[in-house]
């Protein structure tokens, strides 16, 4: 299991957010897709990531990607856009 994502700007909260994401699957509260589902998700977000060059963009990246975290979880939401 990969947990982790270099550069960070929601250090604290984006791990925390994957290690319960983790808990979650290891705990059968989240059913892992299928192999070619999960390749078709890492290559939509890989566009994503790469779509432009610029701290502003990767912070909302980041994000997004704390807050999908966040929304498939019980981890305690917080204002993302508001850390903007």
């Amino acid at each position: 299991m990969y947990l982790g994502m270099q550069d960070q700007w929601y250090t604290f909260n984006m791990f925390d957010a994957q290690a319960w994401y983790a808990r979650d699957v290891i705990l059968d509260r989240i059913t892992l897709p299928s192999f070619s589902e999960m390749q078709a998700h890492t290559l939509e977000w890989h566009e994503k990531e790469t779509a432009q060059d610029d701290a502003a963009y990767a912070i909302d990246f980041q994000g997004a990607y704390t807050q999908m975290l966040i929304d498939e979880t019980d981890y305690p939401n917080f204002d993302i856009e508001g850390f903007k």
